[in-house]
């Protein structure tokens, strides 16, 4: 799964006409680097909606968010052969945000809806493989936030998608539009 992002790395060190000097060590304050990600944020998104992309980031937590999941940190094959106890923990998370998604599929409709006001199945798809850890757990979650009661049907896109959306989106989308 493509999951664009950047690093961004600066000098610690104050930059003038006589070159590098002293370190500037407010510069590791973590309010200021929650204020430059959510500039970030604004900034991507103002690009994103410009070039008519319908997708949009959020630099807040999941729990900040108002999405009750557990965060994952990613596990690549690297990680995998390194370290095989941080591998079971995480199996262990991504069964646990499984068992939530099934308990209440809209964690799932309300985390795609923070990012894109439409998506498809394969959407879905991909944040559910994310969150759980085998065929049946998969199978159920995504059958049940299927046939969630919130899930609308939009009609198909310009390459033959179903998309869908929310209720509560599309309420948000219509009382925008008044």
């Amino acid at each position: 799964e493509e999951q664009p992002h950047g690093h961004i790395m600066l000098s610690m060190r104050e930059v003038g006409p006589a070159g590098f000097g002293p370190k500037v060590r407010a510069w590791n304050n973590k309010s200021l680097l929650s204020s430059w990600r959510e500039h970030w944020g604004e900034h991507c998104n103002l690009t994103l909606a410009r070039e008519g992309i319908d997708f949009r980031i959020d630099h807040r937590t999941l729990e900040a968010q108002g999405i009750n999941l557990e965060p994952q940190s990613k596990i690549g094959p690297k990680a995998v052969q390194s370290s095989m106890a941080r591998y079971a923990e995480h199996q262990a998370l991504a069964t646990r945000n499984g068992d939530r998604l099934l308990n209440d599929p809209n964690i799932a409709l309300t985390a795609l809806t923070r990012q894109q006001s439409t998506f498809t199945y394969q959407d879905i798809a991909r944040l559910v493989n994310r969150h759980t850890t085998s065929t049946e757990q998969f199978t159920a979650v995504f059958e049940k936030i299927k046939a969630s009661p919130e899930l609308v049907h939009l009609g198909q896109d310009d390459r033959q998608r179903n998309r869908y959306s929310t209720k509560e989106m599309l309420a948000l989308e219509s009382q925008m539009m008044a």
